[in-house]
């Protein structure tokens, strides 16, 4: 077997297994070894069929054809979002290419002639090594930094573009005429320019996720603050209803000795309605959403908005309350203030929340000012639309949701989705 082939047989499996290590799987180990060795075949079969047909263009052929195989079965195999996924693969992709120009600069460098046999071992034993330091010092870290940010990766994915088209020229020119020693330099320093490049992406990484801390810990504070907030709310609400008890028993005994039944209904009446506010009212089982709805619509009612609710949401839906009261809190606080500075006689706010292929959706309608004009994230005109739209797509990303909001002809719509089958990592 010739000495290209056999290096063929160890390079795609190698290719798969550091792919495997680098984010989260869609599939389980057994599935995805089983997909990658299915790929490492064809890959292997293609390739030695370029070669036997195509000698003189099989090394650019096959690497072209491969690469791109790799890359619609990693997108396929891979549970992280599409920038994440493009920039994971692109990063492997050019540690792969300077490990391959590293090579050939040892062969260079105690070999003076080329051998194909020394150059494949040398890469193999390099490729092994980065695998295995990886594990060992690496992949807890960069898992850490890439699970705690969300957005922001495709600026990262033009620069690690850029580098490997660079890798790869450099690759070609060797091929074409191997380069003398100050020309090695020159490359020696490119691929250290590359390194700091990365050096500096991982940092701005780091940097991105302390500040992706910062915010969840704000989240937890006000989360905390708010739950802190209802609680004192009901345990006022039951010391004042406590101390009323004895005035409206008066009251009742006073209607019903004067004969005054009519009074006594309407009385009664009343008294149910304000009983019904607050803690008795129940919209869904999820404990953390209906806090939220009911302290929200007790808010509006008393600021004269008329409002509608239908919720239903099981108590276990995997999503956070602290991300589900960023999400929703900010949509009803957003919507009351809507409805408040829209200087309408009547104002309303319709709330929808319910699952929909395995996605859990909110939809929020209020009233707004008429000259409102709201796409995507940002508002069309110069005036203050609510607060907390970033909290929310922020929460919402974090279960590879989505948000879109639209205000137009006096109503403002909000609409969030929530993957539920995306857990918090």
């Amino acid at each position: 077997m010739e000495v290209s082939t056999i290096g063929l047989i160890t390079l795609f499996p190698l290719h798969a297994v550091s792919l495997s290590m680098l984010g989260r799987l869609r599939y389980s180990k057994g599935v995805t070894a089983v997909i990658w060795g299915i790929l490492c075949i064809c890959c292997l079969t293609v390739t030695l069929l370029l070669k036997a047909f195509r000698p003189d263009l099989w090394v650019d052929s096959a690497y072209l054809i491969t690469i791109l195989l790799f890359f619609v079965c990693y997108a396929w195999l891979s549970e992280e979002n599409t920038p994440q996924m493009v920039f994971l693969f692109f990063l492997y992709s050019s540690t792969f290419l300077a490990t391959c120009i590293f090579s050939e600069f040892i062969v260079h460098l105690f070999w003076k002639d080329q051998s194909l046999l020394i150059s494949t071992i040398i890469r193999r034993v390099l490729q092994i090594g980065e695998i295995f330091l990886y594990l060992r010092w690496g992949k807890e870290r960069f898992d850490k930094v890439r699970n705690a940010i969300s957005e922001g990766w495709w600026p990262l994915n033009l620069i690690a573009v850029m580098i490997q088209t660079f890798e790869g020229m450099i690759m070609v020119a060797i091929f074409m005429r191997y380069p003398q020693m100050r020309e090695w330099i020159l490359i020696l320093f490119a691929l250290t320019f590359f390194g700091i490049i990365y050096g500096v992406l991982f940092r701005t990484m780091s940097l991105m996720k302390k500040t992706a801390e910062q915010e969840e810990a704000r989240q937890r504070e006000h989360f905390l603050k708010w739950q802190l907030n209802m609680m004192k709310s009901a345990e006022e609400d039951a010391r004042r209803i406590r101390h009323d008890a004895r005035h409206h028993d008066l009251v009742i005994a006073d209607y019903a000795k004067n004969g005054k039944i009519q009074e006594l209904l309407q009385y009664l009446d009343e008294q149910e309605a304000e009983q019904r506010r607050g803690a008795n009212l129940k919209f869904c089982e999820n404990r953390a959403i209906n806090s939220i709805l009911v302290s929200y619509v007790s808010k509006a009612e008393e600021q004269g908005i008329s409002t509608s609710v239908q919720a239903d949401v099981k108590q276990d839906t995997g999503i956070r309350d602290m991300d589900l009261t960023a999400i929703l809190g900010n949509l009803m606080e957003n919507a009351v203030n809507g409805c408040l500075t829209s200087r309408k006689a009547e104002r309303r706010i319709e709330v929808r929340i319910h699952t929909r292929s395995g996605k859990l959706v909110f939809t929020v309608r209020n009233s707004c000012s008429d000259d409102l004009r709201f796409q995507g994230e940002k508002a069309q005109v110069n005036i203050r639309t609510g607060t907390g739209i970033q909290s929310i797509l922020r929460s919402a990303r974090i279960y590879n949701g989505e948000a879109d909001f639209q205000g137009e002809n006096g109503v403002f719509v909000s609409r969030v989705l929530v993957n539920l089958h995306t857990k918090y990592q």
